[in-house]
C-alpha cells in the first residue's frame, strides 16, 4: 500500500516541520523541492500500524486462498515467524 507523495517546498517544509511530522506519522510521504528540483523525501521510517495490520490480513488470505482455506496451526506459526504478522 503506497500513498501518494505530495511536493512540497524547502522554505514550507521550515514553517511547517511539526505539521509535516505528524503527517508522516500518519503514513504521508512529501518530496521537499527547491527551485522546484526534488531534493530530499520526508517518508515514515515504518508504515502505519493500521496499514501493517491490512498487509497481513491480506497475506493471510492469500496464504488462505491457496491452501484452499486449509490452514494449520503451524502454519500460521511459521508465517509469523517469517514476519508476515
Amino acid at each position: 500500500m503506497h500513498l501518494a507523495v505530495k511536493k512540497i517546498k524547502v522554505t514550507d517544509t521550515i514553517t511547517h516541520l511539526t505539521e509535516l511530522i505528524n503527517a508522516v506519522q500518519r503514513g504521508e510521504r512529501f518530496l521537499i523541492t527547491k527551485s522546484d528540483l526534488p531534493v530530499a523525501q520526508l517518508i515514515p521510517v515504518d508504515p502505519p500500524v493500521s496499514s501493517r495490520g491490512v498487509e497481513a490480513v491480506e497475506e493471510i488470505t492469500q496464504l488462505r486462498s491457496k491452501l484452499q482455506g486449509r490452514v494449520s496451526r503451524e502454519e500460521i506459526r511459521r508465517f509469523r515467524e517469517e514476519g508476515h504478522y
